[in-house]
């Protein structure tokens, strides 16, 4: 039934309304219906042990090119570690600010252990981060103690104070934004 369930959503991908329809479907027989996750979502919905994963294609703002972008580079190097890696990885040409911040309200990095309100300010960093990365690979500018250091700066590294979690009914404005729906909760709760 779940995989049923991903496909039919997969195959609606552009229609909110028709996706409205198949999660309330999902709920009514208890699947559950997961957000966006950079490290488990693929284009479209798919089925995971815990439900249905929410595809990283029906997340606004993230075109087929930043969604590519991210496979390949998790396919490629494994798992994403925080968003500093990821920045380090992906195309930022394709995985602009905008894709990054749709990716952040929509939940797709929770699971990198920081507040959205935290990836919300240093998302612009993290970028300049990966771009110089990027920019100096490309050229072949590296300084005299680049090959002692190891891999790309982690989060922690470039992003030194904590941001408290937004309020619970931004977090599900944000998701509605995003996802087109409140997929975490309802603001009646």
């Amino acid at each position: 039934r779940m995989e049923y369930m991903a496909a039919l959503m997969t195959s609606v991908l552009s229609s909110i309304d028709k996706i409205s329809f198949f999660i309330k479907e999902c709920q009514d027989s208890n699947i559950a219906v997961l957000p966006p996750d950079v490290n488990e979502s693929i284009v479209g919905f798919s089925v995971s042990p815990k439900g249905i994963r929410w595809g990283l294609g029906a997340v606004r703002n993230v075109g087929q090119g930043a969604v590519e972008s991210i496979l390949l580079a998790r396919k490629t190097e494994g798992p994403f570690k925080d968003l500093s890696d990821l920045c380090h990885r992906v195309d930022l040409r394709q995985v602009n600010k905008r894709v990054l911040e749709g990716l952040i309200k929509s939940g797709a990095m929770d699971d990198f252990g920081e507040s959205r309100a935290t990836h919300i300010a240093y998302v612009d960093h993290c970028i300049e981060a990966g771009q110089k990365a990027s920019k100096d690979a490309l050229s072949g500018q590296f300084g005299l103690f680049d090959e002692f250091e190891m891999g790309n700066p982690a989060f922690s590294e470039i992003c030194s104070k904590k941001f408290p979690e937004f309020p619970k009914r931004q977090l599900l404005d944000m998701e509605k934004e995003m996802l087109g729906v409140y997929l975490s909760g309802s603001p009646l709760d």
